[in-house]
């Protein structure tokens, strides 16, 4: 009795084909996390959304990084917390009605500043970006299909 395998190389092949494309995968899943959480991050100055970009990428993971200080804080929320100068006597801040740029400055003819020694601060709520960046980025991606073709195309 004599045993024939055939397409051995065919298979060969194509798992070759999808091990190297396993970093090319990876790389262009998290180009489209960082574009899904550019999409939703909350947006006042848009520097949050500028901060957020590609870090590193393996064969298994593709990190996405925003990189503003506050980005946790908008992600996850603060809890309730006191806050007290770090230079000065006081806090100071446009008392409410006044006029403001977007920088807090008074606007010309603006009105005037409140002071305080401390300040209760009732924490933020959260308002999440990047997890439901990249899970959306999952979905749309359709994973599948590229093996799929990737498979066929390598034999």
């Amino acid at each position: 009795m004599t045993i024939k395998t055939t397409g051995v190389q065919d298979l060969h092949a194509r798992l070759v084909a999808l091990q190297g494309m396993r970093k090319t995968l990876m790389g262009t899943l998290g180009t489209a996390a960082v574009r899904e959480q550019k999409l939703l991050v909350p947006r006042k100055t848009g520097n949050l959304g500028r901060s957020i970009h590609l870090g590193a990428v393996t064969e298994h993971t593709a990190d996405t990084i925003a990189s503003a200080s506050y980005a946790a804080d908008v992600e996850f929320g603060t809890r309730p917390h006191v806050i007290v100068p770090r230079k000065g006597k006081a806090l100071r801040w446009p008392a409410s009605g006044s006029k403001t740029t977007l920088s807090g400055r008074l606007a010309s003819g603006g009105g005037s500043y409140a002071f305080a020694k401390k300040v209760n601060h009732p924490g933020t709520r959260p308002h999440p970006y990047m997890v439901p960046g990249a899970a959306r980025a999952m979905q749309r991606a359709k994973v599948k299909d590229v093996v799929i073709t990737t498979w066929n195309n390598a034999a």
